[in-house]
């Protein structure tokens, strides 16, 4: 994966603290459009995001859980990182 940006350099990817009411300690990765394939390829990222979806889901109902298909997001998943 490319070098994430911390230092206020823009290296078209970057880490912030994330803003999740229900679930604390978690870091949002923003990538700009010249490297989103890259960082999807990454087995860790996708994993994360896996590991993200759960605690959410597992934190309670939210504005969204009405509208999440469990089936779907698992297969987009899924597809992510067999490419």
């Amino acid at each position: 994966m490319p070098e994430v940006g911390t230092d206020g350099r823009d290296s078209g990817i970057s880490l912030q603290p994330g803003d999740y009411a229900s679930v604390s300690g978690v870091l949002r990765l923003v990538v700009d459009e010249h490297h989103l394939q890259r960082v999807l390829d990454d087995a860790d990222v996708v994993s994360a995001g896996r590991a993200l979806v759960a605690r959410l889901m597992q934190a309670g109902a939210s504005p969204f859980s009405r509208f999440h298909n469990q089936a779907l997001a698992d297969a987009a998943l899924v597809a992510a990182s067999e490419d």
